[in-house]
């Protein structure tokens, strides 16, 4: 006697495109608690070797000198977020976190939020981010490939790599040269 089994199907992942990205400015904008929380609970969960995941965060993210992005999707308001804070010194950006719902992490968040900070940092004239990128999971190879071309400076200890990438530089074009004869 055979036993009938009826497969489920994956529910498809989200495209990048469906994300939506919101830019917050501490000077101009304030987060709500129910926003915060979020924020933290995300924290958490991307970050669960820290006790402290989310007490730091809140401060960090309303720094008058902080670069946030938040990304969100059409059931969630907040489904990730990335924050910089600028440097006085030389106006260079150190990266901060990075944290994605472990649950959709496989869809091009990071790589839409990244875009996102970098275009943030370029409009406050940072010249650079750096920032000390965690191996696991492959992440820091995906920052390498995102910025290839661009990483000035990198360290590697093992758990971490350390990425100075430069902003300044044009990114890649994807158009072909049209050849003119003479």
């Amino acid at each position: 006697m055979a036993i009938a089994v009826e497969r489920q199907s994956e529910a498809p992942k989200p495209e990048v495109s469906s994300f939506t990205v919101h830019r917050l400015d501490p000077q101009k904008n304030s987060l709500s608690p129910t926003v915060m929380r979020e924020l933290a609970q995300i924290g958490r969960k991307y970050y669960p070797q820290r006790e402290q995941a989310g007490r730091q965060l809140m401060p960090d993210l309303l720094h008058p000198l902080s670069a946030v992005v938040l990304l969100g999707n059409n059931k969630r308001f907040i489904i990730g977020y990335a924050y910089a804070i600028l440097e006085t010194f030389d106006s260079s950006a150190v990266v901060h976190e990075i944290a994605v719902d472990p649950d959709i992490n496989e869809v091009g968040a990071v790589e839409r939020m990244m875009t996102e900070l970098e275009d943030e940092l370029l409009k406050r004239g940072s010249p650079t981010m750096e920032g000390n990128f965690t191996v696991q999971n492959g992440y820091a190879d995906r920052i390498r490939r995102i910025y290839s071309g661009r990483i000035i400076e990198t360290r590697e200890d093992g758990h971490t790599h350390f990425l100075k990438i430069n902003l300044k530089k044009a990114k890649k074009s994807n158009i072909i040269p049209f050849p003119v004869s003479s």
